[in-house]
């Protein structure tokens, strides 16, 4: 839109065009509906009926365009993806858990046999994608470390130098200094002050789970951006790189015996705050994206991402201090109240 709103008229047409056609089919099927806009084929299948694979297709003029613009190879591995978990994944786990006396972790109530496709997706196959989300980041990782060391080897030219400007205001970033000053910042709030990460009063447990924010958060800002920069913001693996890290950090503490319910409440704010970041870095992709396309400069750019991002974190952490000081004066409701009251143990 952007690039043919800059051109001539009989570029931008297509655009238009698209829009058009776009609303006429969708009018067609979800307006009128005298086009079925959902069609839904039933594979033969011996297993638990309620797990029976289903080839299904939706009527997407959107996610045609979408499609278009990543181009048949990142299309077709993402339908190879629902094909594998729909053909494949779903099928057998219910074929294997169909004499299954117990239910199989991570269930602990319902038993395979009488799960639905969708419970068993949830269940185990989400967890399989989990582990495909974090194979790919450490692939990423490798295929950037060019890049990475590229860019160290620009960062340590702009310690020695002292300025470090780009010979384009277009390629001009934060300096390597300043990234690492924040850094250093957040980690440090994050191990020495105390009520940041939970109830915790160990500096050494804070401290194991700052450096676990900083691995997991620059194996996965990596892996955001990327899929954000080819895919779009809609297929951020958001979910997937959480739980990624929730299995790894909760492998840790249970290797060093942090197992209470404070090393619990530990593991899950590492997954807080890498979720966040990774969700950020997608974002900061698609503005950065955009911002090129402007001619706008990139570390004006970063302030700005970094002021927004301080600004809002800091209101909507004034907002919910002021209802849990203000729940007797009726801010809230007995429910917020309720909420508000609940305390560690001393």
């Amino acid at each position: 839109m952007l690039v043919a709103s800059q051109a001539s008229t009989k570029q931008a047409s297509p655009v238009f065009l698209g829009l058009g056609v776009g609303v006429f089919v969708k009018i067609l099927t979800d307006g009128l509906k005298v086009v079925a806009g959902k069609f839904k084929l039933a594979l033969p299948f011996s297993g638990n009926v309620a797990a029976r694979p289903e080839l299904a297709a939706n009527v997407s003029p959107a996610l045609i365009g979408v499609g278009y613009i990543l181009g048949i190879r990142i299309a077709s591995v993402m339908v190879a993806g629902g094909l594998l978990s729909a053909l494949i994944l779903i099928p057998g786990i219910a074929l294997w858990g169909a004499d299954k006396t117990a239910p199989v972790f991570p269930e602990t109530e319902a038993l395979i046999r009488d799960m639905s496709s969708s419970a068993i997706w949830n269940r185990y196959v989400r967890y399989i994608g989990a582990g495909a989300v974090a194979m790919a980041g450490i692939i990423t990782l490798i295929k950037s470390i060019p890049t990475m060391i590229e860019s160290f080897r620009i960062g340590l030219g702009q310690l020695r130098k002292g300025s470090g400007e780009a010979e384009s205001r277009f390629d001009l970033d934060l300096s390597i200094k300043t990234v690492g000053l924040f850094l250093l910042a957040i980690l440090g709030v994050l191990t020495f002050v105390p009520g940041i990460l939970g109830f915790i009063d160990s500096v050494a447990v804070r401290g194991v789970a700052a450096i676990a924010i900083a691995i997991f958060a620059f194996f996965f800002v990596t892996v955001s951006s990327r899929i954000v920069g080819l895919v779009g913001v809609t297929s951020n693996p958001t979910s997937g790189m959480t739980i990624a890290t929730l299995l790894g950090t909760s492998t840790l503490f249970l290797l060093m015996g942090w197992t209470d319910d404070f090393g619990k409440a530990t593991a899950l704010m590492v997954g807080t705050v890498v979720c966040i970041a990774a969700s950020i870095a997608g974002d900061t992709s698609q503005d950065l994206k955009t911002g090129y396309l402007l001619g706008a400069t990139p570390r004006l750019q970063q302030i700005g991402e970094l002021v927004g991002v301080i600004t809002s974190a800091g209101v909507v952490a004034l907002v919910v201090m002021l209802l849990h000081e203000n729940v007797e004066g009726g801010l809230g409701g007995a429910e917020l109240s309720r909420i508000s009251r609940i305390r560690a143990p001393s």
